[in-house]
């Protein structure tokens, strides 16, 4: 990881470093070429207007005689490395100081002939040579009798350009390596608190559950990612109580029905073919121990998978059908009950059909064991801005303030006393793990032989969807 990092960070320096130096090479060259042929450009200006002055009393420059203007005058002109000539329109040279010859003039003339303001080009030894050309203007007649030429060999700006580039790419050789070794350096600090938290990960054991990474500074992605692992960390730990209480209280509940069922055999084996009150007494209890373990199978089978069931159904159902066809339902199997209903939602789309019916069977089943004969059951949904609001209230004998608390934990259960069927004391765990997994909320208020009333928000169905 440090490698990749400081590799990554030397190629991101390497490129933005190139791209720089380029535009800094080319920009400086174009501007340096630019300015001396400025420079020569206005020379040559200069000659061509001193020249049409002086030859006003003279013949024109197609005059072979080349002393008509003394040649002395082009020297104040005259640079190392610099050629300046001037020329009719033929391209015949008429004066001409430097060290170029009339051939190596002609050759730029010739190139310069389509655009004369100014050229650069290279000589057959590889130089590149500034050339310049002005046209010399008869005042009289308006007509160009010639031309001043300029060429000036650019060794001074291509030296200084190549020396440019050495210290160039000097630097960015420099550059590199230092940005190298600070980058390997910069990823070796930077990752040694995520070293320590894999190494920290790697000697974690099921039973060091409760251990902590330590957190220095809360400012930065590694302590984000600490406090993230901590955080999961209490969760599984969490996670592992729970389950060592959930087997642990699931063994002592089927262990009950089953040490009955087994006493009860043997009170057959032994005396129920010649007792039949023994006989009918042990095949009661029997049969409903039985069915109790098969209540219990069944909710903690539903418990297991109930994340994977209601969200392979569709997610969107009519929230105020599915009470009523539940409540219909549960009319037929306690007669007795008086239910009551008022119902103002509608469609939902935060849980599946058959996740709600477990929710409003499991509470009015609840509310109507915990009831006297004959039960008053409400229940009501409204909604509350985007959120969806269901009421289950009863009259019944209401729940202690010191077991509220404990209520929705699994296999927990309100006096047995108090209720005509304790029921497995899964009922309303299976309720909130529904609800928590619709990111719901469920409350209950309660006072002792009052009431009690359950109350389960969740968000409505999203807009649009």
């Amino acid at each position: 990881m440090k490698m990749r990092i400081t590799f990554l960070t030397v190629t991101v320096l390497m490129v933005i470093l190139v791209i720089f130096n380029s535009f800094i090479f080319w920009s400086l060259r174009s501007r340096l070429y630019g300015m001396e042929s400025t420079n020569l450009q206005t020379e040559a200006s200069e000659i061509a207007q001193y020249y049409m002055t002086n030859l006003s009393d003279r013949q024109g420059p197609g005059n072979t005689d080349s002393g008509a203007i003394p040649l002395s005058w082009l020297l104040q002109y005259h640079r190392t490395g610099q050629t300046v000539a001037i020329v009719d329109n033929t391209g015949r040279v008429i004066q001409k100081i430097g060290s170029d010859s009339s051939r190596e003039l002609s050759a730029a003339y010739q190139a310069a002939n389509t655009h004369r303001p100014s050229i650069k080009f290279s000589a057959p030894q590889g130089h590149f040579r500034i050339f310049v050309a002005h046209a010399i203007i008869d005042s009289s007649s308006k007509k160009i009798v010639g031309d001043v030429l300029i060429l000036k060999h650019a060794s001074d700006i291509q030296e200084y350009l190549h020396a440019l580039l050495f210290l160039m790419s000097l630097g960015t050789l420099g550059a590199i390596l230092l940005a190298g070794f600070g980058g390997y350096i910069t990823a070796a600090t930077a990752m040694r608190p995520l070293t320590k938290l894999v190494h920290f990960v790697q000697k974690i054991q099921i039973t060091d559950l409760g251990k902590r990474v330590e957190i220095l500074h809360r400012h930065d992605e590694i302590a984000q990612l600490a406090i993230t692992f901590n955080g999961m960390l209490e969760r599984i730990e969490r996670s592992f109580q729970q389950q060592k209480q959930f087997v642990a209280d699931a063994s002592h509940e089927i262990r009950t029905p089953l040490t009955m069922i087994q006493g009860y055999s043997n009170l057959l084996k032994r005396w129920g073919k010649q007792n039949p009150d023994v006989l009918n007494r042990s095949l009661d209890v029997i049969y409903q121990e039985s069915t109790r373990l098969i209540e219990l199978a069944e909710d903690l089978l539903f418990l297991a998978k109930v994340e994977l069931v209601a969200r392979e159904e569709a997610p969107e159902c009519d929230l105020d059908d599915v009470i009523r066809e539940t409540i219909d339902a549960m009319s037929l199997m306690y007669p007795m009950a008086q239910l009551s209903l008022s119902l103002g939602v509608g469609k939902i789309g935060m849980m599946a059909d058959s996740a709600w019916k477990q929710v409003i069977t499991n509470l009015t089943e609840n509310a109507i064991k915990y009831s006297e004969s004959p039960a008053r059951v409400y229940i009501s949904t409204w909604c509350e801005g985007a959120r969806a609001v269901i009421r289950v209230k009863d009259e019944g004998r209401g729940i202690p303030e010191t077991e509220i608390p404990h209520i929705f934990e699994r296999f927990y259960r309100v006096d047995d006393a108090r209720s005509v069927d304790g029921g497995t004391g899964l009922g309303l765990a299976i309720v909130k793990a529904l609800v928590e997994l619709y990111e719901g909320d469920i409350s209950v208020r309660s006072r002792v032989d009052e009431g009690s009333e359950f109350l389960v928000t969740v968000p409505l169905r999203p807009e649009g969807a």
